[in-house]
């Protein structure tokens, strides 16, 4: 679902983090549950979302 959306938006930069192998950096973001979206700008957060999400509303979550 990711990669379909990631297509659509070359303005945006995907990037998956295993967080159990990157357990340090999934505490950092205060990652606590699977899946956790967290969308930054300009390395600030502007908004995070916990648990599965259809491609609509990812697109709709995302502001396109």
């Amino acid at each position: 679902m990711l990669e379909l959306v990631s297509a659509d938006r070359a303005d945006i930069q995907f990037v998956k983090v295993d967080v159990f192998d990157n357990g340090l950096y999934a505490s950092e973001l205060s990652v606590g549950q699977i899946p956790t979206m967290v969308l930054f700008q300009n390395g600030k957060e502007l908004k995070r979302h916990t648990g599965s999400m259809a491609s609509h509303d990812l697109k709709e979550w995302l502001g396109t």
